[in-house]
């Protein structure tokens, strides 16, 4: 798996978690490409993802922060990061990380079948 060397424990439990959750969300569309035959739904997909969470709502995109944006959501002060993503973005939330998951398990047995 392309993440696995570069996914490593630190201090802060939010970027492992994040990096997990990316590397399922590349598991979920690599095997939603091997099944449909074509990477142009990926593609259009993960676009629409980044630039509805940095362009849309304003909420980091894969840790990067975003300047400018049409709304600027944040989480209320004290909320967990394990529910937010912290600084990561919501791609660290637990329930993102856990969504994905099963996201890639279910492609998997749509691939496999």
């Amino acid at each position: 798996m392309r993440a696995a060397p570069s996914i490593r424990r630190t201090a802060s439990s939010w970027w492992y978690r994040g990096k997990m959750t990316l590397s399922f969300f590349r598991t979920f569309f690599s095997f939603l490409a091997l099944r449909i035959g074509t990477i142009w739904l990926v593609c259009g997909i993960h676009c629409g993802w980044n630039w509805a969470q940095g362009n849309l709502f304003g909420i980091p995109v894969s840790g990067n922060a975003v300047d400018v944006s049409i709304f600027h959501l944040a989480p209320d002060a004290g909320v967990s990061t394990a529910l937010t993503g912290g600084d990561f973005g919501v791609e660290a939330s637990a329930l993102t990380t856990v969504v994905l998951a099963l996201a890639a398990y279910s492609a998997y047995r749509w691939w496999s079948a």
